[in-house]
């Protein structure tokens, strides 16, 4: 999906959105073990040591990786960060480039921190926000892949 042709309503199904409380966070019941094999090819370095990977599996799920641990995931509409690596708008790139390989969403299930992330990466998509993870050096073949 290509959200520079999709308005923030469609995204985020305005019309059929779940809002449910932040529960237990699944990053605080996963270990690096747990989710490392799932880690695929890197899509691209954002910096800081940052980069996003896809998942092993699937392309419309990514990794965010620090210096090689998997710290962060977007699978369905789960978007997990570990807590050390919260707030500071890393599910930006995340989306952006999870979403280029999903079709838009029929319904969403969101928490306020949800809602807020993919609100942010609509507007960064869109030029209404700065991006604050450009992707600086991107993995060719992956760019081949549409990423």
């Amino acid at each position: 999906m290509d959200l520079s042709t999709i308005s923030l309503e469609e995204f985020l199904c305005r019309e059929n959105i779940d809002f449910q409380e932040a529960g237990m966070d699944p990053f605080d019941q996963l270990r690096e073990e747990d989710i490392s094999g799932f880690v695929g090819a890197n899509i691209c370095e954002i910096g800081a040591g940052y980069s996003i990977c896809y998942h092993a599996q699937t392309m419309s799920a990514v990794f965010l990786v620090h210096d090689g641990k998997p710290v962060g995931f977007y699978i369905g509409d789960l978007i997990s960060i570990n807590p050390s690596h919260r707030r500071e708008a890393l599910s930006v790139p995340m989306i952006l480039h999870a979403t280029r390989q999903r079709a838009c969403p029929l319904k969403q299930t969101l928490t306020n921190a949800g809602l807020s992330a993919l609100t942010k990466a609509w507007h960064v998509a869109n030029g209404l926000a700065v991006d604050p993870w450009p992707c600086l050096v991107a993995n060719e073949n992956s760019i081949a892949e549409g990423a």
